[in-house]
């Protein structure tokens, strides 16, 4: 069984996310550590103004790398944040000061100290740039990150980055198929659901086209049924079933603001995905009610995904009889009526089945 664990990672995470908010809060109207001309620079950096940057941010790092003062270490984060942030600051500086900087803050993001990995981090998130949300998914990542506590708040981090980093449609195509593939091999419930909520980070970029948007769904779309078949497997009650659900929200959401026809390709797929997810509770059925925290995140991924199908239906089978009754999950759960649930798992397998 997956277990149900304590919020103390997820306190940490959320610790972390408000430090950066507060720095975010915290910019600076100008920055004065580097040269004005360079963070309003309008042409590539020259290697006068990169080697500037390189020996502006190696001491800082070098603090964050070794000084066992809080005070310095705070300070060094926000020396290295405040360019970057600065309202001068052009694209192309960003670029280029991230350019120099992500190398010299991957290996401290890697490194043993949780505490130094969790600064570095937080300047990466703040690079605005690919490569620092690359860095930042290599930690959130379970093949490349073992420590599960940095998987969270490096996939927080990410997530956060992921909405105001400078990124093409290409590049956030991509960055989408990263969330997909990290979420695929998560393993702890609270980075799991860092990493899905990226995909409602991509989607909330400024400026973001269709195209990109319909590709970010269906990265969201295939990791969330892909998850499904995965959790139907688990024999006891898999605490992935939460992090799912917040998910299933925020689909719910988009699907309000989808075009039809990107529906009608999307529909068959999801709900297929929402009944292997009822499947799972059937057969969870008893470690699922047996403890509150696991029901309660039962209970909301069955009535999130109840509230799906009902909508999905009416696009696949708009002219198939419909039952009045709502919630039937949600309240056969609630009421440990196992008959009527399974029940009500087959009618809804039988009615998906169907799909083309």
């Amino acid at each position: 069984m997956r277990c149900f664990r304590p919020l103390a990672a997820f306190a940490l995470v959320a610790s972390t996310l408000l430090t950066v908010s507060h720095v975010n809060a915290q910019a600076p109207n100008a920055s004065t550590s580097l040269d004005r001309t360079v963070l309003a620079s309008t042409a590539p950096l020259s290697d006068a103004q990169k080697t500037a940057i390189q020996t502006f941010a190696t001491a800082e790092i070098e603090t964050i790398g070794t000084s066992s003062d809080q005070g310095d270490l705070d300070a060094a984060r926000r020396t290295l944040t405040d360019p970057p942030r600065d309202p001068a600051a052009t694209a192309i500086f960003r670029r280029g000061y991230s350019t120099v900087l992500t190398p010299l803050l991957v290996p401290v993001a890697a490194g043993t100290d949780l505490r130094r990995s969790i600064l570095a981090m937080q300047v990466l998130r703040f690079l605005r740039s690919n490569e620092a949300l690359d860095a930042l998914l290599n930690r959130a990542a379970a093949a490349t990150e073992k420590d599960a506590t940095r998987r969270i708040v490096a996939s927080g981090l990410a997530t956060d980055l992921a909405l105001d980093a400078d990124l093409s449609p290409m590049q956030t195509e991509a960055i989408a198929r990263r969330f997909t593939i990290c979420a695929l091999a998560e393993t702890d419930a609270f980075a799991l659901q860092q990493q899905l909520e990226g995909f409602s980070a991509l989607l909330k970029r400024a400026q973001l086209t269709p195209d990109t948007a319909k590709n970010v769904r269906k990265a969201e779309f295939e990791a969330i049924a892909s998850l499904a078949v995965s959790i139907a497997q688990t024999k006891g009650a898999d605490a992935r079933v939460g992090s799912v659900y917040r998910a299933l929200i925020s689909v719910r959401n988009q699907w309000v603001e989808m075009p039809t026809a990107e529906k009608t390709i999307a529909a068959p797929q999801l709900a297929r995905g929402l009944v292997e997810l009822l499947k799972a509770s059937d057969k969870q059925w008893t470690d699922g009610h047996a403890n509150p925290q696991a029901s309660a995140a039962y209970i909301g991924m069955c009535n999130s995904a109840e509230v799906l199908l009902r909508i999905v239906d009416r696009s696949m089978r708009p002219n198939a009889p419909r039952t009045s009754e709502d919630r039937v999950l949600t309240k056969t759960w609630e009421s440990s009526d196992k008959a009527a649930f399974t029940a009500e798992v087959k009618r809804w397998s039988d009615a998906v089945s169907a799909y083309k």
